[in-house]
Formats: C-alpha cells, sequence, structure tokens
C-alpha cells in the first residue's frame, strides 16, 4: 500500500512468468534464466516471478555449455542443474513474458503463437525499452510489458543487430564471457524494471494464478 493509502502493482497473474529462449537452450537462454533470477531475488521479488528457459531446436535433457557455465560461475551463478527444455506452443502460451536472445527467435515464437508477439522481446531489446517504458510509472509487471510493447516502433534499435546476443556456442570462452556479460547487464535492467514499486507484501498469499491453465 502506498503512503496515500492505495494499492499498487498488484500483478495479474502470481507469479508472473518470465521465458527465456534461445537456439540450444545450453547457453543463452539458461543464462538469461539463471542471471534474471539471481537480480530478481537480489531485489526481495524472486519468488513473485518464475522465469524458466526453451530453445527453439533443443536437444532434451542436454546440459549446459560448459564455456557458459564457466562464465556464468565468474559471475556468482551456479548452472550445473540446468537440463535443456525444447520451446512449445504451450510454454509459450503460458507465459506473461517471452524474452529471446536473438531476432530470428523472436520471429520463432511469433510463428507457434502470433498472440504472443505483444509480449515477446529479445532479452535486449526489452531492456532498452523497459528502461523508456518506466518513465510512464507503469504499476506492476504486466503494465511494463504493455507501455513496452507500445514503444516498440517509436524507439527502433541503433541497428537491428544491436538488439541481439550472439551465439558463444562452438566459440572460444572470451565469446561466452562476452555473451555473458551482455546478458547480465540486460537482466539487471529487466529485474530493476520488473520489481520496481511492486509492494511485495500485497502478493502474499494471493489467490491468483499464472496462465498454466491456458491453452
Amino acid at each position: 500500500m502506498s503512503d496515500s493509502g492505495t494499492v499498487q502493482a498488484i500483478p495479474a497473474t502470481v507469479p508472473f512468468r518470465v521465458l527465456m529462449v534461445c537456439t540450444s537452450n545450453i547457453s543463452r537462454s539458461p543464462a538469461a534464466a539463471y542471471l534474471l533470477r539471481a537480480h530478481l531475488e537480489a531485489r526481495g521479488a524472486g519468488q513473485w516471478f518464475a522465469v524458466t528457459s526453451a530453445g527453439t531446436r533443443a536437444d532434451p535433457g542436454e546440459a549446459i555449455d560448459g564455456d557458459t557455465a564457466r562464465a556464468l560461475a565468474g559471475e556468482g551463478v551456479d548452472a550445473a542443474d540446468h537440463r535443456a527444455h525444447p520451446l512449445t506452443e504451450r510454454r509459450v502460451a503460458q507465459a506473461d513474458l517471452i524474452l529471446t536472445a536473438a531476432r530470428r527467435h523472436r520471429e520463432a515464437v511469433a510463428r507457434l503463437r502470433p498472440d504472443a508477439v505483444p509480449r515477446t522481446f529479445t532479452v535486449r531489446e526489452f531492456d532498452r525499452l523497459a528502461t523508456a517504458a518506466m518513465e510512464a510509472r507503469p504499476h506492476g509487471p504486466q503494465a511494463l510489458v504493455d507501455v513496452a510493447a507500445a514503444l516498440r516502433r517509436s524507439l527502433p534499435p541503433r541497428t537491428p543487430a544491436d538488439d541481439d546476443v550472439e551465439d558463444p556456442v562452438g566459440a572460444r570462452f572470451p565469446a561466452h564471457e562476452a555473451a555473458v556479460q551482455l546478458i547480465n547487464e540486460a537482466t539487471y535492467a529487466v529485474a530493476a524494471a520488473l520489481a520496481r514499486d511492486l509492494d511485495i507484501d500485497l502478493w502474499a498469499g494471493s489467490p491468483l494464478v499464472g496462465r498454466a491453465g491456458r491453452s
């Protein structure tokens, strides 16, 4: 509750579901999921968000790339328990926000569920748009996503590739470090935007559920 006594930032769904997407689900998208969880937890909001990941061409059960795991360890994140999951229409339908590694993954999501386009961004794109959206002071994560979607056409990147994180799989370790650094910077900003103005106490005991019932 705010100082004026008005309730703020009650989420449309609890938990608010964030899905990270890349190709094989062994590098960029798990890195993004682990880092976003860590940043949300650092803000005291971790338990109110469900952050998962999937790949457009994932081999189910595959472990995280060793060099990506090493780069994440350098950020204090242990991703040893990660196992790959394929991207499915159901996973897309259940997500409140979908963040992809690159534009081609955003397009893959749109092919699965055209209705998911307004809530699908690359992670670097959402970093940029969510930061701008905060000027409108949206109350809660769903409002943030709505404002960011409305800003998409008016705030394009300087070059389209600026919204991508290049795939480091198969490259040397410095490429993994660089990808993790970009993802870490983006997810730090995303966590700050998603958790801003939340009255966390008001979420406790909420009877609201997520999108599990969607078809």
